[in-house]
């Protein structure tokens, strides 16, 4: 029986590893020890094991009041990159909404973040945080969506998002709406027109992330994408999302076609043939203050 535990676990590694490894401490990398026994318990199904034994109530407060700085830098982290900051062991909690230092600092000792690399600098020392694993970044993604949620809202983000995976256009057209009534303003949609509704697709995209690598505002073919999604899994689907503001609502469906127009005239899909996605949804998204209107190709 030893010797079956043994032979599977080995096979199994790499998905404990990318679910429950990566804590660094004193310099030795360490997994989860709850998380992997609950993994064997549960029949090796991956699933966030630690992460369901807390509230996260913490995470939640912090993300609920973190300024917009703040956010973005959690979104990067999300996307797999890192964020460089100074870590005091000396920080009181009062100083959490007040200094990002401390903010950071709580969260690397509590778990959620965790050290790459430390970095020697004429003010001393900086150290590169990254998420430690799968289980942790799902985590994040269930916290940065409830930015989004609303008990008014009729359709949860990961089925709108999941609506955009299987191209049912009118489930999409729908959720939009929803979400911008509800949790955008006319003002907040008006003051960066394109850069708002870009970041607000963007953020609602952080649920596919498990399934998913999201860039945003990358160079493909002859232009730079909005936000596109390329698929974990051999011979997923990729997802192409263009952004557009119009003038007035009598010109959403022209804006929309035109996001379909610019996306095949300056092959975005050139990134995707190199990484060998042979199909891709395309949807042109156009805004209006508080109105959608959505193309796919």
């Amino acid at each position: 029986m030893g010797t079956w535990v043994l032979q599977r676990s080995h096979r199994l590694l790499p998905e404990i590893q990318r679910w429950y490894d990566g804590y660094r401490f004193t310099g030795q990398e360490i997994y989860n020890p709850w998380s992997v026994v609950n993994y064997f318990y549960h029949g090796c199904q991956p699933h966030p094991y630690w992460v369901n034994t807390s509230g996260n109530s913490i995470l939640g407060e912090l993300l609920r009041h973190s300024p917009e700085q703040v956010l973005d830098k959690f979104e990067t982290i999300l996307q797999g990159g890192s964020i460089v900051t100074r870590v005091r062991e000396d920080f009181i909690y009062s100083e959490i909404y007040k200094n990002e230092n401390a903010l950071y600092t709580m969260l690397v000792t509590t778990g959620y973040l965790t050290t790459k690399r430390v970095i020697d600098d004429d003010l001393g020392q900086q150290a590169e945080l990254i998420l430690p694993n799968r289980e942790l970044r799902s985590l994040f993604r269930i916290e940065v969506l409830d930015r989004y949620h609303s008990d008014r809202m009729g359709l949860e983000v990961e089925a709108l998002m999941r609506a955009f995976a299987a191209g049912d256009l009118a489930t999409i057209r729908d959720g939009l709406s929803q979400y911008l009534e509800v949790l955008t303003s006319s003002f907040d949609a008006q003051k960066g027109k394109e850069a708002f509704y870009h970041g607000f697709v963007l953020w609602l995209t952080a649920t596919l992330t498990g399934d998913y690598r999201i860039r945003s505002n990358r160079e493909s073919g002859y232009g730079r994408y909005d936000v596109a999604a390329f698929p974990r899994e051999p011979g997923g689907s990729g997802i192409l999302i263009e952004c557009k503001h119009a003038e007035s609502a009598e010109s959403l469906t022209a804006k929309a076609q035109e996001a379909l127009r610019q996306m095949a005239e300056r092959d975005y899909d050139a990134e995707f043939r190199a990484q060998g996605v042979e199909r891709v949804l395309h949807y042109g998204i156009a805004f209006c203050g508080k109105q959608v209107q959505v193309e796919m190709a």
